[in-house]
């Protein structure tokens, strides 16, 4: 729509439209003003009518032309981009780099939506759908019994790992608003439920796994977090209001963090690592079918643990049930498996 931008009276009168169309006229022109401003009212009114319009009547009390410029047909052939000139902007580093990062930002969506979608049963593969319910309630294999073990393992440490984060965030809560008349108190109960998740942890598995040795990774990490315990413990005993045992306890509790952290990764990996290895080792469809369904289910509790099951060799052996021919029947469920997984980035790497 346009309207009149500006209307003034007086000797000289300018009456100034949408399309800087500006009609100039003295005292005696105040006719020709008149009719000027009700023909452009009536324009401006269009589209209030609700029946036809009289195109004639309207021709004769204003010249449409006066109050609107329509581009010609020349100026809009100059106004478009020649395909010359769109190929070499097409060149520029900047939009090349930008091109570059939107195609990673929209595969990881596009992974997402896929793995959002449901699996639908192929009612011309034999009894896919029954076959896969099957599995799922009957499963006494070793290999399905190890793999939903494993899984379940995850869970358990995810949420025990939950807990202690919590500990962790009152801690620093108390130390970063220099509360430090509590700190000892929440000191205590972290080392205490730290020590609580390594006791049940190390309990449930026979002390002859080889990953649980002290030797073995596992289990020289789980030996410098008691060690780093014990050092919080000694540090928040001195006094808490000197200013350098402050410093202290934050830096105990930072190193315990971190090294809290890495053992977190070590046990999920440990369990991931049979998942995967329950995936090689499986013969049967139906040991197939339950262990896609499991690492499935894995993915889909968080980036962290596709990044895990990436690393650990979780793709290459989904690839690998996709292309087995004898697998066939299972090739739908990997699939969905590998659209979960590699909505991270190191799933797309593999």
């Amino acid at each position: 729509n346009v309207a009149p931008s500006h209307v003034s009276c007086g000797t000289s009168t300018h009456v100034t439209c949408g399309t800087n169309t500006q009609v100039s006229c003295n005292s005696g022109g105040r006719r020709a003003d008149t009719k000027l401003m009700r023909g452009a009212t009536d324009l401006l009114s269009l589209e209030c009518l609700d029946g036809p319009v009289n195109s004639s009547r309207l021709a004769r009390e204003t010249d449409i032309e006066t109050v609107f410029t329509f581009p010609s047909s020349r100026s809009f052939m100059q106004s478009r981009i020649h395909p010359v000139t769109l190929s070499q902007e097409m060149r520029n580093p900047s939009l090349q780099q930008w091109l570059k990062e939107l195609r990673v930002l929209y595969e990881s969506e596009c992974m997402n939506t896929l793995q959002s979608k449901s699996i639908p049963g192929d009612s011309g593969d034999l009894h896919y759908s029954h076959l896969s319910t099957k599995t799922k309630i009957s499963s006494n294999n070793t290999v399905e019994a190890a793999s939903s073990s494993a899984s379940h393992a995850v869970r358990t440490i995810q949420r025990r790992a939950h807990a202690i984060s919590t500990e962790f965030s009152r801690l620093c809560q108390r130390l970063e608003w220099l509360e430090l008349g509590q700190v000892p108190l929440l000191a205590g109960s972290l080392v205490t439920h730290i020590n609580t998740f390594l006791r049940d942890y190390t309990t449930q598995w026979t002390s002859a796994d080889p990953d649980l040795l002290p030797q073995s990774s596992l289990g020289r990490q789980s030996k410098v977090i008691q060690q780093v315990c014990e050092r919080l413990q000694v540090v928040c005993s001195n006094d808490h209001h000197d200013h350098d045992t402050t410093r202290q306890v934050v830096q105990v509790v930072t190193a315990l963090g971190h090294a809290f952290t890495k053992l977190v990764d070590l046990m999920l990996s440990r369990e991931i690592r049979m998942v995967v290895r329950a995936l090689e080792e499986s013969r049967s469809i139906s040991e197939v079918l339950a262990v896609v369904s499991q690492l499935s289910a894995l993915g889909v509790d968080g980036g962290h643990i596709c990044r895990l099951i990436a690393r650990l060799g979780g793709v290459r052996g989904l690839l690998a049930v996709c292309l087995e021919p004898r697998l066939r029947l299972c090739r739908v469920d990997a699939l969905r498996a590998l659209a979960t997984i590699c909505c991270v980035v190191d799933g797309i790497v593999e």
